[in-house]
Parts: C-alpha cells; structure tokens; sequence
C-alpha cells in the first residue's frame, strides 16, 4: 500500500502553462507562488541614515523601519490572491485564490514600515521599495508582478516594457486599476488615502478580494 507524501509538493500545472519565471507550491490548504524574476535595484532601499531612528529636539522622528510580520504577511497575501485570480486560474489551475500567497517578494524588493511623527504615535506607511519607484500598496504593486511573473517582457521593436502598472503605463491612473480590478469602494478608500499597504486595507470578496488572512 503506497502512502501519501507529506510536505510541500509543486502543483502540476496545465501542459500549456509550463514556466521558468515561476513555481506554484502546494501545502496542503495554502498555495504559494514562487516568483522567479526580478527587475530590482537595490540603490533605491532608502539609506542607512534613513533607515536609522533619531529623535529630534521636537521628539518626532522620520525613518524607515521593519516592517511588522502582519503587515508582511498581509502584502503576501493580496498579491498570492491577486496572481491567483488573474494569473493561475485563467491557465487553468484549480486552487482556492483566498488562499494563495507569494512566498517571497521578487529578489531585491523590500517592505519597510516608514515612521513619521511623535515618536510616541508616529504616522506609519509601508513602501516597497527596490525599484525606480516606490510601491505604497499590493493594489499599486500587483500588476507590476504579473509582469514579472510572466516573464517581464519588452516590446521587441521599441525595447519598452509592456507592463500595464500605474508608473509604466500612463493610460490609466491608480484609482482607475483600483475600482477596475478590486472593486469601487476600494478605489474610493485609495483616493481618500486609506489605502497604506497596511492591515486596514483588507478588501471582502465581495469587492474583489479576501477579507482576512
């Protein structure tokens, strides 16, 4: 009698779906993508100084710290979720997208948590940050890792990028990605700037995706 294997095991995916620029990990209930290309930059991480807390004379500071694990965890989900949706499941893939995540953010991206304010209370937002531009949201930074994640392609006559984000593509603005892909009142909260990339952000289902992680 042959026994079940336990562990974490690459989902088999559609024969048409094969790719070099990701994996898709199966672990009992959860999914998790493994995104294998980057377009990262380390020179944009904000420097050592910033990244050092100084109290000022005022008592307020301006920096960037590390990230809580919630807040991580969070960004991984809303992205899996994101990949799940408009990646995985038109190739087929039959998974549950409110539990998929990314296992990692593409190498060379980081979250930190910027703090400004009284030290005591200071206003907190997350960036990622590893690219020529800041990500101040999953819904900012999703299909900019679609692109990714499909293998970062170029136009082959003009050698620009075809990615469809909000900061390479001028077409549509964020709020207009927002409402189309997460729903309206999701883009109304971004527009009012409720949106920070932090636990307050979580969407339900019904406006386009999970309500808690």
């Amino acid at each position: 009698m042959k026994t079940k294997p336990y562990g974490p095991t690459i989902t088999s995916p559609p024969p048409h779906s094969i790719s070099p620029y990701y994996d898709v990990v199966r672990d009992g209930v959860i999914t998790e993508i493994v995104i294998k290309r980057s377009d990262r930059d380390p020179r944009y991480w904000p420097g050592e100084a910033m990244r050092t807390q100084v109290v000022g004379a005022d008592r307020f500071v301006d920096f960037y710290d590390e990230p809580e694990e919630k807040n991580v965890k969070h960004w991984k989900k809303m992205l899996g979720f994101y990949l799940a949706k408009f990646v995985l499941q038109p190739l087929g893939y039959d998974i549950d997208i409110n539990n998929c995540y990314i296992r990692s953010f593409p190498q060379g991206y980081k979250l930190f948590c910027h703090k400004k304010g009284h030290k005591d209370a200071p206003r907190r937002d997350s960036y990622l940050c590893g690219w020529k531009k800041d990500f101040r949201s999953p819904a900012e930074f999703a299909r900019h890792l679609k692109w990714l994640m499909l293998g970062a392609k170029r136009n082959p006559a003009t050698l620009k990028t075809t990615c469809d984000c909000c900061y390479c593509d001028d077409r549509m603005t964020r709020q207009q990605i927002a409402e189309l892909e997460w729903g309206r009142k999701f883009s109304r909260r971004l527009k009012k700037g409720k949106v920070k990339g932090g636990e307050s952000e979580c969407i339900s289902e019904k406006e386009g995706g999970p309500s808690k992680y």
